[in-house]
């Protein structure tokens, strides 16, 4: 991890409600610039859309060292749900590949958790994830509270998991690219064929995408069918002490990576 790159980070709550219109569209442009490096062919998709409706309902922060381009943004909807709140739903993160290796998916994700709770002090925020990426999931389970479906939580979803999980699949699916056509199951939250035949569908062998944790991995693999281009929808909570312990946990990982490439580079370790 290249710990000493600093990048500015700025956020942005529902640009499609506020920014003018030359401002919008070079925001556009900029996150489609920085998309166009992650994708073979871009979605038209969540923030990548054009227009003005497109950026109404996401909160979007972007990462740029100081006087640069913008190298990194993520984009997450707003998901209004009865008797429930605003939930977060984590939606779209893309990374410049000469800017990969920073630490900036953890950057983008906690100042985003971290100006979303500013709104929430005390009452904390249900987020959402939805793929077929084992890291992408392995990290939701590990580092927030109450996930469905997760090795780490109870084995039956709670009413207000339902009421999420019910709330997405009547109104959100094409925000969220679910396919019309996709069948959910409310026991595993289970898209079947949610992403089949698009570019979003991923290999069960390409360990680009596997979690670091063997287990995690497993517990995933059991549950959906690559080839079917099946997706889980993830549905869990954050607090203000979630968030510390986030930092915290991520934080010591930054450490750890920065003590043993040191000692690398000193010839000490030799791995």
């Amino acid at each position: 991890m290249k710990s000493h790159v600093k990048y500015n980070l700025q956020y942005f709550y529902r640009p499609g409600e506020t920014m003018k219109d030359d401002e919008l569209a070079q925001l556009n442009r900029d996150l489609r610039r920085v998309a166009s490096t992650c994708f073979d062919k871009l979605p038209d998709y969540q923030c990548l859309s054009k227009g003005r409706e497109a950026l109404r309902d996401k909160a979007i922060v972007l990462a740029r060292q100081p006087g640069g381009p913008i190298e990194a943004f993520s984009s997450a909807l707003l998901l209004p749900v009865d008797d429930v709140g605003e939930v977060l739903h984590l939606g779209l993160t893309c990374v410049h590949p000469a800017a990969r290796g920073n630490g900036l998916t953890h950057q983008l994700t906690s100042h985003l958790l971290r100006r979303m709770l500013l709104g929430n002090p005390l009452k904390g925020l249900w987020i959402t994830n939805v793929g077929c990426e084992l890291s992408s999931l392995g990290n939701v389970a590990i580092n927030f509270d109450e996930v469905f479906p997760s090795p780490y939580s109870s084995s039956k979803p709670s009413e207000t998991h339902l009421k999420i999980a019910d709330t997405i699949d009547k109104f959100f699916r094409a925000p969220m690219a679910i396919r019309k056509e996709a069948s959910f199951c409310p026991q595993t939250f289970l898209f079947q064929e949610s992403v089949k035949g698009t570019i979003f569908q991923k290999s069960e062998e390409d360990k680009r995408f596997h979690h670091r944790n063997p287990s995690i991995n497993t517990f995933y693999k059991e549950l959906m069918s690559f080839e079917n281009g099946d997706e889980i929808l993830q549905i869990g909570y954050v607090s203000a002490l979630t968030y510390a312990r986030y930092m915290l946990r991520n934080s010591e990982k930054q450490v750890i990576t920065a003590a043993l490439d040191l000692l690398k580079q000193r010839g000490v370790l030799k791995i």
